[in-house]
């Protein structure tokens, strides 16, 4: 697309600016799946097309186009021939990830309930930008994993484990979002008046924080504690009263139900 505009247009700031917006709508254009995950295929295509104006002389289109593939075959050779990435350890550490930051949530949010720690005035939503990083890994984890699996010869036997592992992920998402609006139901009832949430409450919070830390490396201990939790919930709900309890209630239910769904995802 450089030489193009060189031979169209010649050199300059003008041709310069066609080029780089050529480039880059094009990249965008077709710059999907494998090839066009993140921004680098779009940044290189639009400094390729910028190098050839700003760099112009004779055959240097031909001289990009020639080192491009080159640097294209050798990467296909190592990164998908001979050493294509794990699609079961990007998926675990992005889901540790994600999980690692829910248990801090909840210590945090058990910490506030029972009179610890007094909540932050931005309590939880200085806790969503952690959270959301995490699950933008695991977004791109998962991404990454399937087109492993499906370009790489050496990893298309598992795929039966990655599309495993990737159903999981989903959940760890959804737990995520009960952990979330677990975290912004508590704080409102223990502002200024910690006595209003329910003991069990407590207990709930402080067995979940616990099982999350367990989920990926002992699922039988963080079964033991979810079941603890599910006691504690039903305790919750024979006393439940009215307003923010009815809501406590249902949350707790979700998250203590998310947290299992994970856990016996990982043992399958």
């Amino acid at each position: 697309m450089g030489t193009v505009v060189v031979g169209l247009l010649g050199t300059g700031a003008i041709p310069l600016a066609i080029a780089a917006l050529i480039g880059l709508s094009v990249a965008v254009l077709i710059g999907h799946g494998y090839i066009g995950q993140g921004m680098m295929f779009a940044n290189q295509t639009v400094i390729s097309s910028i190098l050839v104006l700003a760099l112009y002389r004779s055959n240097v289109g031909w001289e990009r186009i020639y080192d491009a593939l080159i640097g294209g075959c050798l990467a296909i050779v190592f990164a998908v021939l001979l050493f294509p990435a794990d699609p079961l350890k990007l998926l675990r550490r992005a889901r540790i990830g994600v999980l690692r930051v829910l248990q801090g949530v909840l210590s945090r949010t058990a910490d506030i309930a029972a009179g610890r720690r007094a909540p932050a005035p931005d309590w939880p939503l200085s806790a969503v930008d952690r959270v959301h990083e995490q699950l933008g890994g695991l977004i791109e984890a998962r991404t990454t994993a399937r087109q492993v699996v499906r370009i790489a010869p050496r990893r298309r036997g598992l795929r039966d484990l990655v599309q495993a592992a990737d159903h999981q992920a989903v959940h760890v998402a959804l737990l995520a979002g009960s952990v979330l609006q677990l975290a912004r139901v508590v704080a409102p009832a223990v502002d200024g008046c910690c006595d209003r949430l329910p003991k069990p409450a407590q207990a709930v919070l402080v067995q979940l924080a616990a099982a999350i830390a367990l989920a990926e490396s002992d699922p039988a201990g963080a079964s033991a504690y979810t079941a603890a939790a599910r006691r504690h919930a039903s305790k919750l709900e024979a006393d439940v009263r009215e307003g923010i309890d009815i809501v406590l209630v249902d949350v707790v239910q979700a998250c203590v139900d998310d947290l299992q769904r994970v856990i016996d995802l990982h043992q399958e």
